[in-house]
């Protein structure tokens, strides 16, 4: 699987009471969140990403478990690195 560090804006709410100056200066902010993880799975329109792969000793693929799985539409992402060059294999 491959490695990647992602940076993607997360939708993000209030559930305070707001004056209309509050909810303008509220809305100018971004949730970006910072993020290392293997792609499970890609397609056009989203990517699924694991941070932490649990590897049995036999090493058989089919056994792995997977925790922290996210789905992340790709119009969310802002900036993507391959880093699977790194990775001892």
């Amino acid at each position: 699987m491959k490695l990647i560090y992602l940076e993607w804006q997360d939708a993000f709410g209030n559930h305070s009471w707001m004056t209309e100056d509050d909810v303008e200066d509220w809305s100018k902010g971004e949730s970006i969140i910072k993020e290392v993880g293997w792609v499970y799975k890609e397609d056009k329109k989203s990517i699924v990403l694991v941070s932490r792969i649990s590897i049995p000793s036999s090493e058989r693929w089919d056994s792995f478990q997977y925790g922290q799985v996210q789905k992340i539409p790709k119009t969310w992402i802002k900036k993507r690195i391959n880093l699977t060059k790194y990775v001892e294999k």
